[in-house]
Order: C-alpha cells, then sequence, then structure tokens
C-alpha cells in the first residue's frame, strides 16, 4: 500500500517544496497527518508520474460531501 511516507521517501524533498511553493515543514505535516493537502493534487500527481511514483487519490485531503439525510 502506498502512504504519505513512503512518497515523500522516494520523491525528493526539495522538489517537492520547489513545484508546490511548500516549505519542509509542511512535508513533515503531512507525513504526520498522513495525508497531503487536496491543494498539492495537481502538482503533486504530475510529479510522482513523471517519476513513476505511485500516488492515489486517497492520499489528499479531499473534502467529502456529507450523504447523511438531515
Amino acid at each position: 500500500m502506498c502512504t504519505v511516507a513512503e512518497i515523500t521517501r522516494r520523491v525528493p524533498q526539495d522538489e517537492i517544496c520547489e513545484r508546490l511553493g511548500v516549505q519542509p515543514r509542511s512535508i513533515r505535516l503531512a507525513r504526520e497527518r498522513r495525508l497531503f493537502p487536496a491543494s498539492w493534487f495537481k502538482e503533486m500527481s504530475k510529479l510522482c508520474e513523471e517519476l513513476g511514483v505511485e500516488c492515489p487519490d486517497s492520499l489528499f485531503n479531499f473534502k467529502m460531501r456529507d450523504t447523511a439525510q438531515k
């Protein structure tokens, strides 16, 4: 199973920082939360594809629609 920690080990930190305009602490926070911010999806997906690293949608903190009836 692919995880945020695995991806951030395989994709160079400096490349993530440069492409996403984030600081290393943002990557550490994603590892702690075990989710990437949803705003990283487009660029992180492209970066992983370029490097041949699996990057499932489920590793991003997308807002889910509440389907519960009120």
